[in-house]
Order: structure tokens, then C-alpha cells, then sequence
């Protein structure tokens, strides 16, 4: 009877054991790889099956018809984020360098991320239908923008994993598209482990339309984030800053004013986000 008793004793003690060694995956963190730093995201979320999710962006009451781009500076504190209007005006991706002289450049940036050790963006990239990178993906970035018949989405993609249906889709219609850090999903923000500040820039859709939004003092990415979602963004996708951050937009006058902070690696960027005519 005792052996009986010591033998179950035994068998509760073991499985007691095991339950508690049994991981339970709650969230997939996401790491991300700059030039300066390593940024985590936590995306709480459980690993999920590879399905793109589209984000439509709705269409706004009809402003009239701009020449020239719109630029409207909101104060947060000491802070100011400057929002640059899609408008009336095409979004456009494109991997060669755009010319500062060109009248029908309004905006200039730099898209994604480059890799310094290969001098190209980072992930797989489409641009005017042409796909590069195709079995490179780049798991850790799971916010996209697309670009097809001049409408811009925001895209986000499990995993990083983007389907060949829709590449072949985006090469069928010619067209843009580029991976890159998510910010914001369906107003609910990603959390970073990143306390390096830095100017930060981002394309983010408003409920007045989308925007291409920067800031003009050095904070976190968890600052430069809540007040994106403050100010009232939806969708919101980074773009590449740091020592690659020089960019310019066109003055109601027509001329082209230089943007960004860091300025020391501009001749290294490999790939730009237009707002053109």
C-alpha cells in the first residue's frame, strides 16, 4: 500500500512539473535592424497564418484641386510634426535618384530601409512592376506600402511573408512597394524596446487623408508613436531616417527646401518616396 502511495505521490510531482515547463506562446517579437540601432517590437500577437491584410484608404470629402504641395505644422510641446498632404497629387516609389530641379517633384525621402553592407533596400521591394528581392522578404519589417494605379495602401504582412499571388498581382499592374516597420495597425500602436532619440518620419493615414509626417527634435520611437496616434493617425508605417534622413520638398515658390536632421550618409540611400504631380 505504501509502495502504491510513494509510486502516485511520484506521478503527480512529475506531471506538475511538466505543466509548468510547457511554454504558451502569447506574442511574436518582432527585431528591427537599422544602421544605428536595434529596435524591438512587440507586436502581441500570436503567429498566425500568412495572410496579407489590406487597408483601404477611404476617400475624403473633395478639397479643391492644389498646385502646389500643402505643408502644415502642428506643435506638440516644444516639438513640432510637419505633415506634408497627399492631396490631389500622386505617391511614387522609385529606386533612382530623383532630380531637385525636377517641377513635378513636390516631396523627396527616403523609403525604406538600406542595408549598409549592400547599398539596397532592405526586404523585398517592387518598383513600376519590377520585382527585386524576391525570395529575400524580410521577416522583421511586417508594414508594407503599396502603390497601384496611383492609390496608395497600407499593407501589413504576418511575418514579414509576402505571398507570390500578390507580387504577381503588383507586377501585373505595374506596380510600387516596399517592406518597412508598422507603427500603427487599425489605430492600435506597436510598443518598441528603443530609447535612442532620434528625428523620426513616417507615411501615416489621418481620417482628412494620408501624409507623409516628420518631427524636429530627437525622441524615442514609443514618443515619436503616441503622438502620431495623438494626432489622430489610423495606419502608420516608419520611414528611413538617421544618418540617411536628408530629404526636401518644394516651396510654394518652387523651391526645394532640405529636410532632415542627419545629414552624413545621404550619398548611401538607395530608394525614394516622391509626392509628385
Amino acid at each position: 500500500m505504501k509502495a502504491f502511495i510513494l509510486t502516485l505521490f511520484t506521478l503527480l510531482v512529475f506531471f506538475s512539473v511538466t505543466a509548468q515547463k510547457t511554454p504558451v506562446p502569447t506574442k511574436v517579437d518582432s527585431v528591427i535592424k537599422t544602421d544605428t540601432t536595434v529596435i524591438v517590437a512587440d507586436t502581441s500577437k500570436a503567429v498566425a497564418p500568412v495572410v496579407e491584410e489590406e487597408v483601404v484608404i477611404e476617400k475624403v470629402p473633395a478639397m479643391p484641386e492644389r498646385t502646389t504641395l500643402r505643408m502644415e505644422p502642428k506643435v506638440r510641446g516644444k516639438d513640432v510634426y510637419r505633415f506634408f498632404y497627399l492631396d490631389n497629387f500622386k505617391l511614387d516609389f522609385v529606386n533612382e535618384r530623383p532630380k531637385r530641379g525636377d517641377p513635378n517633384v513636390l516631396l523627396c525621402v527616403p523609403g525604406a530601409y538600406t542595408d549598409q553592407n549592400t547599398l539596397e533596400p532592405r526586404g523585398l521591394y517592387i518598383v513600376s512592376g519590377e520585382t527585386y528581392h524576391k525570395k529575400k522578404s524580410d521577416k522583421n519589417l511586417v508594414g508594407a506600402v503599396t502603390i497601384m494605379e496611383d492609390e496608395p495602401k497600407f499593407f501589413t504582412f504576418p511575418l514579414g511573408q509576402v505571398s507570390k499571388t500578390f507580387i504577381g498581382r503588383m507586377e501585373e499592374k505595374k506596380g510600387c512597394f516596399f517592406q518597412q516597420t508598422l507603427l500603427i495597425e487599425n489605430g492600435q500602436v506597436t510598443l518598441f524596446d528603443d530609447n535612442n532619440q532620434y528625428q523620426r518620419r513616417a507615411f501615416v493615414l489621418f481620417p482628412d487623408g494620408p501624409a507623409i509626417v516628420e518631427n524636429t527634435d530627437p525622441v524615442t520611437m514609443d514618443e515619436f508613436v503616441g503622438r502620431l496616434k495623438e494626432l489622430g493617425a489610423k495606419e502608420a508605417v516608419y520611414l528611413e531616417m538617421s544618418f540617411l534622413s536628408e530629404g526636401w520638398y518644394r516651396n510654394e515658390a518652387g523651391e526645394a527646401i532640405t529636410i532632415g536632421e542627419k545629414q552624413k550618409a545621404t550619398e548611401t540611400q538607395s530608394n525614394w518616396l516622391l509626392i509628385r504631380k
